[in-house]
């Protein structure tokens, strides 16, 4: 029970403390969490406020909620082949097989997802990342995505032509000496 995942009927994070606390009705102990403060309650065997009450308190949360929703914004998922010994993307992920330990590819957390999925998305499809570093932008070639940094997608420039760049700014007249043009 303490090992599992918790959340108030009003969707605030808990965890229960303790499951045997010398009380006839009330032997467990839970924090929840309001904005940045955590309430203690004690409550039923079945998690219940009141041993009267049918309506629990908290309510158990799927471990795999988190990324079955960010597999719905695009996270690619992999779970660990006992088989091959290694982590496995690209299949289809059936949640239903148990054991299974799941994760988004490359070890990304959740958080990290929630952050930079935009960025994440992009550094899958092979386009380069930068990371802002003292003030100044720089190319890594295997970002971590932590949620404390920030993170782009490197702008790629495009190369123009004198006779290009002098259309795109509706100059007609003017003559142009050398013009050249990479393949």
């Amino acid at each position: 029970m303490m090992n599992k995942k918790y959340e108030t009927v009003e969707g605030c994070p808990a965890r229960i403390i303790c499951t045997d606390r010398k009380s006839e009705n009330y032997p467990i102990l839970a924090l929840y969490t309001v904005g940045h403060t955590e309430h203690l309650v004690q409550l039923t065997e079945d998690l219940t406020l009141d041993p009267h009450s049918t309506k629990p308190k908290l309510i158990e949360v799927d471990p795999l909620r988190d990324l079955k929703r960010a597999q719905s914004e695009g996270a690619e998922i992999e779970f660990y082949s006992n088989l091959k010994k290694e982590w496995v993307s690209g299949l289809c992920i059936s949640w239903e097989y148990k054991p299974k330990r799941y994760r988004i590819k490359g070890g990304i957390t959740i958080e990290s997802w929630d952050m930079h999925k935009d960025v994440i998305k992009e550094f899958w499809k092979g386009n380069t990342i930068e990371i802002l570093s003292a003030g100044e932008w720089i190319v890594i070639p295997y970002p971590t995505f932590l949620e404390s940094k920030t993170y782009r997608v490197k702008s790629v420039a495009k190369r123009l032509t004198l006779k290009e760049i002098a259309k795109k700014f509706g100059v007609d007249n003017v003559e142009i000496i050398e013009d050249t043009k990479e393949k």
